[in-house]
């Protein structure tokens, strides 16, 4: 989550879907970056980490509770192929300490992270309120400079952007030999929202 006064823009933070990446592009312009993070308690009283991934749903809460008008920013998420998403995610449990095969993971963890607390893991969630979509835009990262140039064309034409930049990647398999056809069939089904709304395939060649 970032946000910029001046250029009255909202950045919600899908996790594990290149949003480190949205909110380094956008840093020079936004209140606070992860240098700078202890102004998100000084503006909201609350810890960076608590509202890193916060819904949109949320934020627009925030806003409000500070006399902020959240339909005056533009507001902007992003979304990923749904299988290389969960290998990403599988990635960073393992760098945690956990230990899961990655079958075991799919079959038992992943549905723990589309419920609950964890509900920042469900696209849906981060983007809808009552069944509406509040996210002005929404950007498939493999299509990163695609998608983002026409809303910041548009938006803010005189900010100059490095659509090359990629932060906090990571080094794994090629995400489809992770998969077996039963757990390629669950995550399908935990992510039936991204699939039919962004089109993603289990046969992307441009996803890792």
């Amino acid at each position: 989550m970032r946000f910029s006064h001046s250029h009255k823009l909202m950045l919600i933070s899908n996790w594990k879907c290149g949003c480190s990446t949205i909110a380094e592009l956008f840093a020079p312009v936004t209140e606070f970056d992860w240098d700078r993070r202890a102004e998100c308690e000084r503006i909201f009283g609350k810890d960076y980490d608590q509202m890193a991934h916060y819904p949109a749903k949320l934020m627009r809460q925030e806003f409000a509770r500070l006399g902020w008008d959240f339909s005056e920013y533009t507001s902007i998420s992003e979304v990923r192929n749904p299988w290389a998403r969960t290998v990403s995610l599988y990635a960073t449990v393992l760098r945690a300490g956990y230990e899961f095969t990655f079958d075991d993971f799919v079959v038992n963890e992943l549905p723990t992270w589309q419920s609950g607390l964890q509900r920042r893991w469900n696209s849906y969630e981060m983007f809808h309120e009552r069944g509406q979509r509040i996210v002005d835009h929404i950007i498939r990262i493999e299509h990163l400079e695609e998608d983002l140039r026409p809303v910041v064309e548009q938006h803010w034409p005189d900010l100059e952007l490095d659509y090359m930049l990629r932060s906090n990647t990571g080094e794994h398999k090629p995400f489809r030999d992770y998969y077996t056809d039963q757990t390629a069939r669950l995550v399908a089904d935990f992510f039936a929202y991204d699939i039919e709304a962004f089109g993603y395939r289990f046969e992307d060649e441009n996803a890792g």
